[in-house]
């Protein structure tokens, strides 16, 4: 059998032509009042409870309160340092009177109720003992700053007035890295239902911070051309039904300490969870020309077909979420002689009992199981006098960045390649009948398989440059499905047909 044979790799990463990447943007997440997730709330009568210093608080901020809905939640428990308490206003504000003022000018508290009024000076008094001491108070109601705004202040003297029952504080603003010691942090999604069910409210993967990889791909992913010979070589690709769909679903828990010299991150961990993605690849490619790279430097190029920022969110001064993901597409060009085309079509959907769960500073930790892709493929359809080997594949690259308490940054990088779409295509003569026994002595015989690799890196961020945490390669499956071969006989050469000398 006589056969000829080229070479050419084209990819598609799933992360136009050049383009300009807009800025990404955030939303606020508001502070959730306490009654919505606190029990202890619920029984105002505890006025020592209500009123008492303490060694830490629970904050919660989400894009929604919602009952019944499934809001994005933040949480935060916020450790005091040694020699000073902290308390939120909000366990107390239903015993406050109107008159309340939250200003540097004029920090005082009246109270409604003589009894908490009480509890308040035996818990207070404890900061004029040592000057040492301090607490942080959060005054996070509508009445005192701004509407639940969680600003800070450092008490390190009060005063009592027991006609008016009015606790004065000698206090002044502050921020979250100033007044916390250690803290960990959750964010994910939570649903807020009617009454004080806390159980409902903490971060789970059912619908979390969500990345929405759904897109469609340009017409035209790439053409590259060799006008230096004769004839010309030229590999055009291009989408027939190129898409994705779906979403990832992705939760976290942080925890750390603050000192003199900034934020110290000990544990973070980070779950992703695929919810319907799907990726489908109907694709045409073209070759023709007659070259050969086999000992020189091979062509070969990437261009950004799509880089698009999600909207994030963010918790002013304590936590801020950027996800993105972006499409790129590649190509390296070893030999061509003669031409071909083809198409096909694969679809590959990730299961939804997929996860990943990682902690970037831990070494060699993390769980990942079941993203190995259901397949479904298409017939190929070939038009081709030419020997090939092409490798094309989809890739969705989904980053997400961290930023903690306006310090750490920290990121993960998810790059999925899948489909991967390897063609392998070679043309002959064979005087007995290329594909069977007394039929055509000339043809073109296809072979192609489908695999899938999915790679993880985690990494943050020092002095603005990036340093690698975490590298895993979570799937790398290389014929996952392999097509029947195909076979087609001509009994003269077609025009294009490559023949030995």
């Amino acid at each position: 059998m006589l056969s000829f044979l080229v070479v050419a790799t084209l990819w598609i990463s799933h992360g136009f032509a050049e383009l300009v990447v807009p800025d990404p943007t955030f939303k606020d997440l508001a502070p959730v009042p306490r009654h919505v997730w606190a029990d202890s709330l619920a029984n105002r009568a505890d006025a020592t409870a209500s009123v008492a210093l303490a060694d830490y608080e629970k904050f919660m901020w989400a894009s929604s309160e919602m009952p019944g809905e499934k809001p994005v939640v933040v949480s935060m428990i916020a450790y005091s340092k040694q020699n000073e308490k902290i308390i939120d206003m909000d366990r107390f504000t239903f015993a406050l009177d109107p008159t309340t003022s939250c200003t540097a000018q004029d920090f005082s508290l009246r109270f409604k109720h003589p009894l908490i009024y009480e509890a308040a000076k035996v818990a207070w008094d404890w900061v004029n003992y040592d000057d040492l001491r301090s607490f942080v108070i959060v005054p996070s109601w509508e009445g005192c700053g701004g509407d639940r705004s969680h600003d800070h202040w450092v008490v390190t003297k009060v005063e009592f007035d027991n006609k008016e029952s009015k606790i004065v504080l000698e206090a002044s603003p502050s921020t979250w890295k100033k007044v916390i010691g250690t803290f960990v942090l959750d964010f994910g999604k939570g649903t807020f239902e009617q009454g004080y069910n806390r159980r409902n409210s903490f971060p789970d993967l059912d619908g979390s911070l969500m990345l929405d990889v759904s897109t469609s791909f340009p017409e035209e992913i790439l053409i590259w051309e060799d006008k230096s010979g004769f004839p010309n070589a030229r590999l055009r690709a291009n989408c027939t039904d190129c898409s994705t769909e779906g979403i990832l679903a992705l939760a976290g828990h942080v925890e750390g300490s603050l000192s003199g010299t900034g934020v110290k991150i000990d544990k973070l961990e980070l779950s992703i969870k695929p919810q319907g993605v799907k990726i489908r690849l109907g694709v045409s490619l073209e070759l023709d020309g007659d070259v050969d790279f086999r000992d020189s430097s091979q062509p070969s190029g990437e261009v950004t077909l799509l880089d698009y920022p999600v909207s994030g969110w963010r918790v002013p001064g304590v936590f801020q979420f950027g996800p993105s993901f972006k499409i790129n597409a590649g190509y390296v060009i070893d030999y061509i002689r003669g031409t071909a085309d083809f198409t096909t079509g694969v679809t590959a959907e990730i299961p939804d009992t997929a996860i990943v769960d990682l902690d970037l500073k831990a070494a060699n930790s993390g769980q990942f199981y079941g993203w190995t892709p259901g397949i479904e493929v298409n017939p190929l359809a070939l038009h081709a006098q030419i020997d090939a080997q092409t490798r094309l594949y989809t890739e969705i690259v989904a980053t997400v960045s961290l930023t903690v308490l306006e310090d750490n940054g920290f990121g993960v990088d998810l790059s999925l390649k899948i489909p991967q779409l390897t063609l392998t295509t070679s043309g002959g003569f064979d005087e007995s009948g290329f594909c069977e026994p007394s039929g055509g002595q000339f043809g073109v015989k296809i072979d192609s398989t489908v695999g899938a690799n999915l790679v993880l890196e985690g990494w943050g961020e020092v002095v603005g440059q990036r340093v690698p945490l975490a590298n895993a390669t979570l799937l790398d499956a290389p014929d996952l499905f392999i097509f029947p071969q195909v076979c087609e006989a001509f009994a003269t050469p077609p025009e294009g047909y490559p023949l030995a000398e």
